[in-house]
């Protein structure tokens, strides 16, 4: 899901803000020893990911000759894959036997600051990446 919004409350003014939210479970589960994708696992597969972000940006044109875009950006998400490395159960493998299964959850955010002043019109320049075309970021943190 993503949502976006523009206000223009005048010719110098333009904010922008983006919302996403993301939840992905595909549930992948295929794998099987003689290839016919009829799993036998006793451990099925996990892979999810969660995903929120906010993003806003404020241009404001003509401050003398210059203009000038402040963007903020911050994200989080959470990821989840879990797999059986033997692909299939105690009673397939009988009488050996390897029960283990690999169980990874991954945390990140990240947060960034932008700021450009231009002599070219911000409008014109605006591309699909902000910050593409010549610009400095003044801060930028991950964890």
């Amino acid at each position: 899901m993503r949502g976006k919004w523009r206000f223009e409350p005048n010719d110098l003014w333009r904010v922008d803000l983006t919302v996403l939210r993301a939840q992905i479970d595909n549930g992948y589960d295929a794998f099987a020893i003689d290839n016919s994708r009829t799993t036998q696992s006793d451990h099925p597969s996990v892979d999810r990911q969660y995903s929120t972000g906010l993003s806003g940006a404020i241009d404001v044109l003509r401050i003398g000759t210059c203009n000038a875009h402040h963007h903020r950006h911050v994200c989080g998400h959470e990821g989840q894959l879990r797999f059986d490395s033997d692909w299939g159960n105690p009673k397939l493998w009988a009488p050996y036997t390897d029960d283990f299964t690999e169980y990874q959850v991954r945390y990140r955010s990240t947060r960034s600051l932008e700021i450009r002043l231009s002599d070219t019109p911000t409008r014109k320049r605006r591309t699909a990446f902000p910050g593409s075309s010549g610009s400095m970021a003044l801060s930028c943190a991950s964890r």
